[in-house]
């Protein structure tokens, strides 16, 4: 859906006969707070000069709109006066003017009204701005999934540098711990020879053994 606040000024709403529907709003802020118990309405003028009601809601400090088939099937300027009704008191709001543009896919006949040119380019070259704006979201997301992605990256780099920093300082550990357990049983052996002594250490028992001559 397609939502526009009413502005002074012409106000491109969309195309002729589009599916989309198209929202109107308003404030009436002061009209609720003047005459709480008024009843909403909207009086639209078409392009030809004929005049309709438009069924409308309130909705917090606005009202709201949203145009049947009728008041979107033909190009041209629409005007639209916001009314507020109590104790058969009539408020009106200022006009404002809503344009739709021509849309030729359409095919229909000779328009009520020549859509100005300028508003088909403005609105041509609002499509483009939305377009990409649309381009930019989406590269945006698209940096955003690949800096996740290269940040969960570098954290698994870190986590497997650090696995390796710990398996290396293990290995390096172990090392000592077998240099030392080599250099002990080399302590050993000497003082063993030095007292004429043979031994073995199995299963945590140390067995000593006199040196013969046999």
């Amino acid at each position: 859906m397609s939502t526009f606040t009413l502005q002074p000024g012409r106000l491109i709403i969309g195309k002729a006969g589009q599916t989309e529907p198209i929202q109107l709003i308003v404030s009436v802020r002061d009209w609720k707070t003047q005459y709480p118990n008024g009843t909403p309405g909207m009086l639209c003028v078409f392009p030809d000069g004929r005049r309709w009601p438009v069924v409308v809601e309130v909705s917090g400090d606005n009202m709201v709109a949203t145009l049947d088939d009728d008041l979107t099937r033909r190009p041209g300027t629409y005007r639209y006066t916001p009314t507020w009704t109590e104790n058969g008191q009539v408020m009106l709001g200022r006009q404002y003017e809503c344009v739709l543009l021509d849309s030729p896919a359409r095919g229909h006949g000779p328009r009520w009204e020549d859509t100005p040119s300028w508003a088909t380019q403005i609105y041509r070259a609002a499509e483009d701005v939305v377009d990409a704006k649309t381009d930019a979201e989406a590269a945006q997301a698209a940096a955003e999934d690949a800096r996740d992605k290269a940040l969960a990256a570098k954290q698994d780099a870190q986590a497997a540098k650090t696995d390796a920093e710990t398996a290396k300082g293990l290995a390096d550990d172990a090392q000592e711990a077998a240099e030392a357990a080599r250099d002990r049983a080399e302590a050993a052996a000497t003082l063993a020879q030095e007292h004429s002594m043979g031994f073995n250490f199995s299963d945590g028992v140390l067995t000593l053994t006199p040196i013969t001559d046999d």
